[in-house]
Parts: C-alpha cells; sequence; structure tokens
C-alpha cells in the first residue's frame, strides 16, 4: 500500500493504491465538505481534487453585499470597542478583541467592491489600496492581541486609524469639511 497525506485545511485526506479493509477515505472538497466512502478511486478522486484545488491560483471573488454607507457605520461602533480594550483589558477580553479585529478585516475586504459608491467613483485602485490597507492594519492588530503585545497592539491601532483617516481624505472629503466647519 502506498500511502500520501495532503493537509486540507482542517482535515488531513490520505490517498492509497487500495483498499483496505476497515479503513474510510475521506472524500473532500476544498471548501471544507467530506463525505466518507469505502471505496478507494472516490477516495483517489477526490484527493486529486483536492491536489488541484490547492493549486489554483483563482483568487476569491469578493462581491458588494451592502451598501456602503452602512458597511461604514459600523466601523465606529467596532473601533469604539476596539478602543476600550486595546491595549489595557486584551488580556481579559482576548476572544472580543479578536472578533472585533476580523470585522474590521472583513469590512475593509467587502467594501473594495463599493467603489463606485465613494466620492470618487473613479479612483478604484486608490479605494482598493486604502480598503487593503486598512484590512491588514486590522489583521496586524490582532496578530498582536494575539501575541498580547501591548506595544505592537498600539502601533497596529495608529496604523488602522491612520489608514482610515488618509483613505477619508481622498474619498470622504465632504464629511471633512463638515468636521472642519464645526471645529
Amino acid at each position: 500500500v502506498t500511502v500520501s497525506d495532503v493537509d486540507a485545511g482542517d482535515y488531513t485526506v490520505t490517498e492509497t493504491n487500495e483498499a483496505i479493509e476497515g479503513y474510510h477515505f475521506v472524500n473532500g472538497v476544498k471548501n471544507g465538505t467530506a463525505t466518507v466512502s469505502n471505496k478507494a478511486d472516490e477516495a483517489k478522486a477526490a484527493f486529486e481534487a483536492i491536489k488541484t484545488a490547492e493549486a489554483s491560483t483563482d483568487a476569491l471573488a469578493w462581491t458588494k453585499v451592502a451598501p456602503l454607507a452602512s458597511l461604514m457605520k459600523q466601523v465606529p461602533n467596532i473601533d469604539s470597542k476596539m478602543k476600550r480594550t486595546i491595549p489595557k483589558r486584551m488580556d481579559k477580553k482576548q476572544d472580543e478583541c479578536l472578533a472585533n479585529c476580523a470585522a474590521v478585516a472583513a469590512l475593509m475586504q467587502g467594501s473594495i467592491a463599493n467603489a463606485a459608491e465613494t466620492e470618487q467613483p473613479t479612483e478604484t485602485v486608490k479605494w482598493t489600496a486604502f480598503s487593503i490597507q486598512g484590512r491588514d492594519a486590522a489583521a496586524a492588530v490582532a496578530k498582536a492581541v494575539a501575541a498580547q503585545d501591548a506595544t505592537a497592539a498600539e502601533e497596529a491601532m495608529a496604523a488602522l486609524h491612520k489608514s482610515c483617516d488618509d483613505c477619508h481624505a481622498v474619498f470622504h472629503q465632504n464629511k471633512k469639511a463638515e468636521n472642519d466647519e464645526t471645529d
């Protein structure tokens, strides 16, 4: 029997050249669905499908899921929660901190598809760059929180706020003008 393993995320798929009595073979696909079969040929086909999927260069396609204004209204709420817990209480509220970081990262990634709703709808390259910068900054905050590194968390939070401010300077100038008038 020849056996080789491939890590396919949350489970391992084992390939064998022949059926082994009493063993089950996992048929899986990259999205995490798996079925069990006693048929080695089905298992081998599933194994090959996973290897092909792993080698794929196809990018995950994000599509617009909500209006930009609705997405952006969530950011200050999450940011306030993050400010209350990072760095002073991030040890006791680590799970909450990580969830908030993930929410901001997902909002930033998801907002890429909303470029046409900005005040500069033709600046999609800049919009995408700012969205990615915000996403990556939120991921850096999460990494620091996970490591319980308060200094890195504060630096990453500053980078996240800077990415928001830089983006708003280009894409939310009306809001900036309103704020300048009230200062």
